[in-house]
C-alpha cells in the first residue's frame, strides 16, 4: 500500500494521535485491534475516545455470526448490509435496531459493476473458505499466517488437492480450453506449497480477488461469501459442501441463507458431483440458468455502482451518529468545567 496516499502505519504515533482525534472509524475487521491500537493501555485513555465505529463486513453476512458481532459484544454504531434478508437478520438476532443497520450495498461492489464488461476469460476459479477448527495456520495474537505440518492430513486438503488433480476434470479443461486458479483463504495461505500443481492449475499464495472475479467464467467455493461478489456479476457458482455437518458444528452455524432455497448454483456433497457440474458448465459455456438469475435479482437490494455514495450519504446524514458526537462533546466540556471548579474550591 506504499504507493497510495494517506497511508498511516498501524501503531505509529501518528496513528495513535489520529485515533484519539477521529470522529469515525470504518473497518471490515471484527478483531479488537481494529478499534483499539492501545492494547492494554486502553483502560487509561478510554474516556478520551468518542468515535463512531462503522462496520463494513468483509463479505455479506449469511451465516450466524451473532456470537461474535452482536451488540453486547461489539456495539457497532452502524453495520453495512446489502440485502433485506441480511438486514432483517441483524435486527432479529444480533440485538441491533434499525438505527444501527443500513442497506447500502458493499462499497467494493461499485468497482465490480463498473468493470463488469471487462473481457471474460476461460478461467475456473476455486476459492474455498477457512476452517477455524484446522489449527496452526494462523496466529490471532500476532496476526501472522503460519505453516502447519499437519494440514495435508485434513479432509479439506484431500478434497481440494484431489479436485484440482482429477484426471477427468483436467481432460475437460484441455478439451474446452480452460485454465484453473486455486486461491486459499489468507488464513491458509502458507499451505499453498502443499498442493500438487499441474499445467492446468495455478495455485496462488496471494490473489487479486477482484481482478480474478472479473476475469473468471466459473467459481467453485464452499461457504465463502466471495460467491456474492461473483454473483453480483451474474456469473455461475458451484457449491462444494463435502464437509457440511462438520463445518456447521465447528465453524459458523447456519444463518438465514438457505443454499437449497436461496443459493445461486448447484450444491455438491462429494467430489464426483463437483466435477460433474464443473464439466457441465464447460459444455454449456458457463451459462447461468434463469432460476439462479431470479434468485440473484431477488437477493440484492441494489444492482448498480452507487454503493459508496449511499454509504457516504447515510453516514453524513445520520442524525443518530452526529447527535451522539454533539452529546459526547458536551459531556466532555461539562466534565472539564466541573473538574476545574472542584479543583478551584479545593485550592481555596
Amino acid at each position: 500500500m506504499k504507493s497510495l496516499d494517506n497511508i498511516v502505519k498501524y501503531g505509529s504515533n501518528l496513528h495513535l494521535n489520529l485515533y484519539l482525534k477521529c470522529d469515525k472509524i470504518f473497518s471490515s475487521v471484527t478483531e479488537s485491534w481494529a478499534g483499539n491500537p492501545f492494547n492494554d493501555d486502553y483502560k487509561y485513555i478510554r474516556d478520551l475516545i468518542h468515535f463512531d465505529f462503522i462496520y463494513i463486513p468483509s463479505g455479506i453476512i449469511k451465516d450466524d455470526l451473532s456470537k461474535y458481532i452482536n451488540r453486547i459484544v461489539k456495539n457497532y454504531n452502524l453495520i453495512v448490509t446489502s440485502s433485506k434478508k441480511e438486514y432483517n437478520s441483524l435486527l432479529k438476532n444480533y440485538e441491533y435496531s434499525d438505527k444501527n443497520v443500513i442497506i447500502t450495498g458493499l462499497p467494493r461492489f461499485d468497482n465490480l459493476q463498473k468493470l463488469k464488461n471487462a473481457n471474460k476469460e476461460n478461467i475456473l476459479l476455486i476459492i474455498p473458505s477457512w476452517r477455524m477448527y484446522i489449527k496452526g495456520t494462523f496466529d490471532f495474537k500476532s496476526n501472522e499466517n503460519l505453516y502447519s505440518s499437519t494440514f495435508n492430513s485434513t479432509d479439506f486438503y484431500n478434497f481440494y488437492n484431489n479436485l484440482i488433480n482429477n484426471d477427468e476434470l483436467l481432460y475437460n479443461m484441455e478439451k474446452y480450453n480452460y485454465i484453473g486458479i486455486f486461491c486459499l483463504h489468507p488464513y491458509f495461505s502458507k499451505q499453498w506449497i502443499d498442493f500438487k500443481q499441474n499445467k492446468y492449475f495455478y495455485i496462488k499464495e496471494i490473489c487479486d480477488y477482484q481482478n480474478l472475479i472479473l476475469k473468471s467464467s466459473l467459481l467453485v467455493t464452499d461457504y465463502s461469501s466471495i460467491f456474492f461478489d461473483f454473483s453480483y456479476l451474474k456469473k455461475p457458482v458451484i457449491y462444494a459442501h463435502f464437509d457440511y455437518e462438520v463445518y456447521r458444528n465447528n465453524h459458523f452455524p447456519k444463518g438465514y441463507f438457505d443454499y437449497k432455497k436461496d443459493g445461486f448454483g448447484p450444491i455438491c456433497f462429494d467430489l464426483n458431483c463437483t466435477i460433474y457440474n464443473i464439466i457441465l458448465k464447460f459444455q454449456n459455456n458457463c451459462f447461468l440458468e434463469r432460476k439462479y438469475i431470479i434468485r440473484i435479482k431477488k437477493f440484492y437490494k441494489y444492482d448498480d455502482d452507487n454503493n459508496c455514495e449511499r454509504l457516504y450519504s447515510a453516514v453524513i446524514n445520520d442524525t443518530n451518529i452526529n447527535n451522539n458526537n454533539i452529546i459526547n462533546n458536551f459531556i466532555i466540556e461539562f466534565l472539564i468545567l466541573f473538574l476545574i471548579k472542584i479543583k478551584f474550591k479545593i485550592g481555596k
